[in-house]
């Protein structure tokens, strides 16, 4: 992800790219990994059409289910709504939420799931960049999405489904309720997401050579983001799903000085947690302790 940024950093300094066209084209995306039921439908990933001919199977990647046999569902388990975890730009299902858990910094948010009373069958988490390393933006990735998340509703049967999004995947999701409506969200996560813009786009939007900074530019007194401004347009917290924000207005380097409190949303439980960091926030103990109780039984925090 680092590397990818610091390409936008770069443009931002060097204007435009003497080379047509959107950094986002120049970084073809290798094919991710599947571990899904064999009956559970995948959408066809929007990136995996037109020239990118590489990929076997051109669907999303991510897992959910069982897929490992020993696995079984709690004694005396109560049905939970599904989880839909949803990585962001440059992540995958994988090193996002089954990382490695050393216990302080980073842990395996699906077996601390697991741990905590829900089954295999409501966790499922979506690849939408491809492998991981690999740059993307939002509006390529909301129909997938949604369409994910509707199979997800359909093969297990649940009315609705609580979300944990992290960084870009806050706005994909955000989008998606933009575009589709929100009456499958029950209760909303969104982790260091660019709700207001990143530091890191600057001044980089308005040159035009990156799609996800023509989206993520914040304001300022030259320049008005008419993406953002739309994607707020039906309120920041619509009426129904219930919301927690989880981000770093200290440590994040994606939420400097005046972006500082960018991934906060009106109407949420704000929870600033200083210190943590853009990628481990989101699978830090802390912070999966904060939203699993959150998911479980809609418990908050002391908010911000």
């Amino acid at each position: 992800m680092r590397k990818v940024w610091l390409l936008i950093a770069a443009m931002a300094l060097v204007g435009t790219p003497a080379r047509a066209g959107h950094i986002e084209s120049y970084v073809i995306p290798a094919e991710p990994q599947r571990e899904f039921p064999a009956d559970f439908e995948l959408p066809v990933d929007a990136q995996a059409r037109g020239e990118l001919y590489s990929w076997t199977d051109p669907r999303v990647g991510g897992w959910g289910g069982r897929f490992e046999g020993a696995e079984v569902c709690p004694d005396g388990h109560e049905l939970r709504a599904p989880v839909v975890l949803v990585h962001g730009t440059s992540e995958d299902a994988y090193a996002a939420w089954r990382a490695s858990d050393n216990g302080s910094t980073t842990v395996n948010v699906r077996q601390r799931l697991l741990d905590a009373g829900w089954c295999p069958e409501e966790l499922w988490a979506i690849s939408y960049t491809g492998g991981r390393g690999y740059f993307t933006y939002n509006d390529v990735n909301v129909d997938e999405l949604h369409a994910f998340i509707q199979n997800v509703r359909a093969y297990t049967g649940a009315d609705r489904v609580d979300v944990v999004a992290h960084s870009l995947g806050v706005t994909v999701v955000r989008k998606a309720m933009r575009v589709h409506g929100y009456e499958w969200l029950r209760r909303f996560v969104a982790i260091g997401g660019a709700n207001h813009g990143t530091t890191t786009c600057r001044g980089v939007g308005q040159v035009r050579g990156s799609h996800v900074c023509e989206e993520l530019e914040p304001d300022s007194p030259t320049f008005t983001n008419a993406w953002l401004a739309d994607l707020n347009s039906i309120g920041e917290t619509p009426p129904g799903p219930e919301y927690l924000v989880i981000y770093d207005s200290v440590g994040d380097q994606f939420y400097q000085g005046p972006d500082a409190h960018s991934p906060r949303l009106d109407g949420a439980c704000n929870l600033d947690l200083p210190g943590r960091f853009h990628l481990p926030i989101a699978r830090g103990p802390e912070a999966v302790a904060v939203y699993g109780a959150f998911l479980a039984d809609g418990s908050l925090p002391v908010c911000s």
